[in-house]
């Protein structure tokens, strides 16, 4: 990276002068996505040194109070010029009286990753956030960046979500500069003689993203030309953006709506009915596939291959499998059940009284009138349980009870006994149970 003043040449885009005035920008789009109230929250800004996080910085430095920002640097530690970078972010939060936040990768010893870095970085960023209770976290990614994300996405694989591009808020991370393009920032950082770094790895083709911008986007610019110019491609395709976002977000209610409806989670797993579930389209079997994987907080997402190959399994009548990423599938009694990681019941708690007896975790709630003394015991199936005279594992299969359902069922016992006094939906002379609620049972 090279130190230097803002390039007062650099002229690229003619574009209208509203659009031009970074401050201006900046308050528009911080009123349309926090709100008229966005100047009392407090924002954590991620400041590389580059000309895009030194400009935004700067400008939000003159739009909300000193005590509500900190300017936030990560060193990766990459390159052997690196602690200039920190330095000159550092000067830049002296001079404005903001709070200064910083940490230093160890020295990488071999090549690190876009993603890698990014996952380092914004870790380090989330950090400062929790640490000092602030509101949000922003960066300064404009509308190239946003191109050069949306390409990316479309040259590796994705469907809709993936077309979206980056949101202007996701969670607490905040991008107010979203439709403005970077030459406006150039602009802002020549009027106002701001420093910043040029850092050279931006040019280094090594890296996917600087692959993008150095080999297609000139291409898209040069042939914008010819219908009303780079500006102009720009602020359409920022329109683009939005629409697959709220294309998006439609097709997230929708699919939601129909997990709704056709499955039920549990802290185990989550049930769905293996007929309905093949009824659907394939296409709407996959997206309900993401969702699955979403809700189970499993880490990574799968990809669209993973996803068609899972369900084309499915509608081939594999109901047992392990899949990528930790998620198994296993069919009982007509429903299939997915599982991030093997079922555990050690955590299960029955809380008792002489009238009632509650397990939060299985959203077990029953009264009983009598017939549970001291001797009895509230648990879960083990093997070997018996109900009048018989294994209780063949009564709940002759029921058709599934599997994993089996082995959450709340039993009333003998304590230190296999013999089974009382459990959902039925009945034992000596004990009385007034009535009973099983959330996670699709047979009571």
């Amino acid at each position: 990276m090279n130190d230097r003043p803002a390039p007062l040449s650099v002229r690229e885009l003619s574009i209208n002068r509203t659009t031009m005035d970074v401050e201006r920008h900046l308050e528009v789009s911080l009123k349309a996505i926090v709100g008229p109230d966005y100047a009392s929250q407090s924002y954590v800004i991620g400041v590389s040194g580059g000309v895009d996080s030194m400009v935004l910085a700067t400008a939000m430095s003159k739009l909300i109070p000193q005590a509500h920002l900190i300017f936030a640097h990560y060193n990766h530690a990459v390159r052997s010029d690196a602690d200039a970078d920190e330095q000159i972010v550092a000067q830049l939060a002296i001079q404005n009286k903001i709070q200064f936040e910083t940490a230093k990768a160890v020295r990488q010893t071999r090549h690190v990753g876009e993603e890698q870095l990014r996952i380092q970085r914004y870790a380090f960023l989330n950090d400062v956030v929790e640490h000092h209770g602030f509101d949000f976290l922003m960066t300064a990614h404009h509308a190239e960046d946003q191109l050069e994300t949306f390409l990316m996405r479309l040259i590796r694989g994705t469907g809709v979500e993936g077309l979206k591009g980056m949101l202007p808020l996701e969670g607490r991370l905040l991008r107010p500069l979203l439709t403005l393009p970077k030459s406006s920032l150039v602009e802002y950082a020549n009027e106002y003689l701001i420093r910043y770094r040029e850092d050279e790895t931006n040019f280094n083709e090594r890296y996917f993203r600087n692959r993008v911008r150095a080999q297609c986007l000139p291409v898209f610019y040069q042939l914008a030309s010819h219908f009303g110019g780079k500006d102009r491609f720009l602020e359409r395709f920022s329109k683009l953006t939005n629409e697959f976002a709220e294309i998006s977000s439609l097709r997230t209610v929708e699919i939601n709506q129909l997990f709704e409806l056709m499955c039920v989670q549990t802290p185990f797993w989550i049930r769905c009915e293996n007929k309905k579930f093949l009824e659907l389209e394939q296409a709407i079997q996959a997206r309900l596939l993401r969702l699955i994987y979403k809700r189970l907080q499993i880490s990574h997402s799968p990809s669209r291959d993973q996803l068609a190959s899972i369900v084309a399994d499915l509608n081939d009548g594999k109901v047992s499998m392990d899949c990528p990423l930790s998620l198994s599938v296993r069919e009982s009694c007509g429903h299939l059940f997915f599982q991030s990681k093997r079922m555990s019941r050690s955590h299960l708690e029955f809380r008792t009284t002489e009238s009632s007896v509650t397990c939060d975790v299985l959203g077990f709630r029953a009264q009983i009138e009598s017939g549970v003394g001291k001797e009895c015991e509230w648990r879960t199936f083990k093997p070997g349980d018996r109900w009048e005279g018989r294994k209780l594992s063949d009564v709940l299969l002759d029921r058709k009870i599934p599997l994993p359902e089996r082995r959450i069922l709340p039993l009333l016992t003998k304590k230190d006994s296999r013999e089974v006094l009382w459990f959902l939906s039925e009945r034992n002379e000596r004990v009385r149970v007034q009535e009973c609620q099983f959330l996670f049972s699709c047979w009571s």
